[in-house]
């Protein structure tokens, strides 16, 4: 469990190092830009519903 915990701890920081999570965190840029991904992640995010119906 412990080998776990250092993994999952590990993989976070590389996470909130990754340049996209900076660029989504930096106040100097617009707004829109920032969120100009949203979307193409709306489907990805949608698809999951379609599982979740299925799943019942």
């Amino acid at each position: 469990m412990l080998v776990v915990l250092r993994s999952l701890g590990r993989h976070r920081r590389d996470l909130a190092q990754h340049p996209f999570l900076s660029f989504l965190v930096d106040s100097q840029k617009d707004p829109a830009d920032r969120l100009a991904f949203a979307p193409c992640l709306a489907p990805f995010v949608l698809g999951f519903s379609d599982v979740n119906v299925l799943g019942r």
